[in-house]
C-alpha cells in the first residue's frame, strides 16, 4: 500500500467518524427521517470524495525539461536487510479484508437471488410478491417482497405490514443498504462505518412506519410492532419487519405526531458539513519563510530566464553527481518522476523548495534535498534588473 492510499483511507475514516458523531449528537432522536436518511447516505459519499478534492490557488510555473537519473539496483542491500515494509504489509492486510468481505457480500446477494427464484409469487405494482411459506420472515429487498403468509395476523395487521414493506421498496431503501455495504467493504477497519449503517437501517424503519401509519390506527400498529418483537431471525443484507430495535421504533412512532423536530439541529449539521468540506478541500498556505532580504514579486516568465552554472548540461551533471537512489526505493523497485518547485531569487539563491508531485519511497525527499543544495544560479532579468523567478523541475528516477 502506498503512503498516498494509506493517507486517503485514514482521511476518509476520520471524515466518516466526524459525520457519524455529529449525527449522534444532533439528529439521532429527531423525527425528520427523510433528512436523516440523506445525511447518512451523504456521509459515505462525502467521506469518499473529500480526501480526493483540493482547491488551491493555481500557480503558473516554468517547467524545465525532464532530467533522468538512472540507477542499477544492487543484488543485495545489507543496510536494509532487516527492513520491514510496513506499508506493504498493511496493504496486503487491507486487500485481504476487502477480498474476503467482497466475496461474502456477493455470496449473500447470490443467496437472496436464488431464494427469490425458488419461491412462488405474483407480480404487483412496482414489485414481485413472493410467498415464503414460513421459511423466512416477511421482508423486502430491491424489487422483491418476501411475504410470510403463515403468520397469524388479522387483515388489518396484514395491510399495515404490507404498506410498511411497500414503502421500503418504493423509497428504494435497498440501494442505501447496498451502498453502505460497499462502504463497509472498503473501510472494513473503521467501526464507524458499521455504526452509520445501523443508524441508516433504523431510519429506513422509521420512514416505512410513517407510511404504514398514514391510513392506519396508531395504537393498533404499536401493538403490532411490539407483538412481533420476539420473532427474531437474522438474515444478512435485509431487515425483517420484526427486526431488533423495536423500542426505538415505538419511541419514534409515538413522538412523530407529538412534537415538531428541532430544525435548528439540521441547520447546524449542514453548516458543520460545509465547514468540514472547506477544511478538507482547501490546502493550507505554505508557512512563511524568515527571509526579509527577498522581497518583491516572483515571476514565472521573464525576458532573460535564470540559468544554472553550465546551463542544462551543468544541471544534469550536478544532479547525476549528487542524487542518490534511496535504499527504500531500490528495495521496492520504485521509480517515477518527482516534480520539485523552487524560486531562483534576484541574487541567484535557490529558495522555497517544495515537492509539487511525488512518488514516495524516499525519492521525494532526495529530490528536494539536492535541489535545495544547488549552488547559486545566474539570476533572471526583467527590464534590465534582476528578479525572482519560479521554476518546476521534473526529475525522473529509473532503476535499470
Amino acid at each position: 500500500m502506498t503512503l498516498q492510499v494509506l493517507g486517503y483511507l485514514l482521511q476518509a475514516s476520520a471524515c466518516l467518524a466526524v459525520l457519524y458523531l455529529l449525527y449522534r449528537l444532533l439528529l439521532h432522536r429527531e423525527t425528520f427521517f427523510g433528512f436523516n436518511r440523506w445525511y447518512l447516505l451523504g456521509s459515505v459519499i462525502l467521506a469518499a470524495v473529500l480526501p480526493l478534492v483540493q482547491f488551491a490557488a493555481p500557480v503558473s510555473l516554468y517547467t524545465m525539461p525532464v532530467i533522468q537519473l538512472d540507477a542499477i539496483a544492487p543484488l543485495r542491500d545489507p543496510g536494509n536487510a532487516r527492513h520491514v515494509d510496513w506499508p506493504g504489509l498493511l496493504g496486503k492486510l487491507y486487500a485481504t479484508g476487502v477480498v474476503l468481505l467482497a466475496g461474502r457480500f456477493l455470496y449473500r446477494l447470490y443467496q437472496l437471488r436464488k431464494l427469490a427464484r425458488q419461491l412462488p409469487g405474483e407480480p404487483r405494482e412496482g414489485y414481485r410478491l413472493l410467498y415464503t411459506g414460513g421459511r423466512v420472515p416477511t421482508f423486502s429487498f430491491l424489487g422483491w417482497l418476501f411475504w410470510n403468509e403463515t403468520e397469524a395476523l388479522s387483515e388489518t395487521e396484514k395491510n399495515q405490514v404490507l404498506r410498511h414493506e411497500e414503502a421500503h421498496i418504493r423509497q428504494r431503501h435497498s440501494v442505501d443498504v447496498l451502498a453502505l455495504e460497499i462502504a463497509g467493504i472498503l473501510l472494513w477497519f473503521n467501526p464507524f462505518v458499521y455504526l452509520l449503517g445501523k443508524e441508516a437501517r433504523a431510519v429506513h424503519e422509521y420512514l416505512a412506519d410513517r407510511e404504514a401509519l398514514r391510513t392506519g390506527d396508531r395504537h393498533a400498529y404499536l401493538r403490532l410492532v411490539a407483538g412481533q418483537a420476539l420473532h427474531v431471525m437474522r438474515i444478512p443484507l435485509i431487515q425483517p419487519f420484526h427486526a431488533p430495535g423495536f423500542q426505538s421504533r415505538i419511541r419514534m412512532i409515538r413522538s412523530a405526531g407529538m412534537r415538531r423536530p428541532a430544525a435548528w439541529k439540521a441547520t447546524v449539521c449542514l453548516l458543520a458539513v460545509g465547514l468540514l468540506s472547506v477544511l478538507y478541500a482547501c490546502e493550507a498556505p505554505p508557512p512563511a519563510r524568515p527571509a526579509p532580504q527577498y522581497t518583491g514579486p516572483v515571476f514565472t516568465v521573464v525576458e532573460h530566464m535564470p540559468e544554472f552554472p553550465g546551463r542544462m548540461d551543468g544541471l544534469r551533471e550536478y544532479l547525476s553527481d549528487n542524487l542518490e537512489y534511496p535504499g527504500e526505493a531500490r528495495k521496492k523497485n520504485l521509480g517515477g518522476t518527482v516534480f520539485v518547485g523552487f524560486v531562483v531569487q534576484a541574487d541567484g539563491a535557490v529558495t522555497d523548495v517544495t515537492v509539487l508531485k511525488g512518488v514516495g519511497g524516499g525519492l521525494d525527499e532526495e529530490a528536494r534535498r539536492v535541489v535545495a543544495a544547488m549552488p547559486p544560479w545566474q539570476p533572471g532579468r526583467q527590464s534590465g534588473r534582476a528578479v525572482a523567478v519560479r521554476f518546476s523541475l521534473p526529475i525522473r528516477f529509473v532503476l535499470n
